[in-house]
């Protein structure tokens, strides 16, 4: 068998549509440390990390979405330190392609910073 088609799926006592689990599901995301050697720490969709200078960081999708227009969802934080920190999207020299998005993580007074825990998650069409 190669395909399994159905409409609804039920664990028993409730049932939603498929289209809401293929629609909502992310369809990548990532979670990555910038500090020290770059590297993935888990993933799914993710072929590659490439560590563009401190606290720019751009992830390469293994399967491209459709278009450039997804959701992007971000999360940043650390292991050690006393303070709050932020990441987003590099668009002002990047903006988000159909193979990966670049990457900008800073710390609390807003200059580029490598951070312990960075992620995202994508949701969108994919191609």
């Amino acid at each position: 068998m190669s395909n399994l088609v159905v409409s609804n799926i039920s664990d028993g006592t409730t049932s939603v549509g498929t289209g809401y689990v293929l629609n909502g599901s992310a369809k990548q995301w990532c979670r990555w440390n910038m500090s020290g050697t770059a590297a993935i720490v888990d993933s799914f969709n993710t072929s590659t990390l490439t560590d563009n200078g401190t606290g720019r960081g751009e992830l390469a999708y293994t399967s491209n979405m459709s278009n450039g227009n997804y959701h992007i969802a971000t999360g940043v934080g650390e292991l050690t330190g006393g303070g709050n920190r932020g990441i987003g999207v590099r668009g002002s020299d990047q903006a988000p392609a159909v193979s990966g998005c670049a990457y900008y993580s800073f710390n609390t007074s807003w200059a580029a910073s490598d951070e312990d825990i960075c992620s995202a998650s994508i949701s969108g069409d994919l191609a």
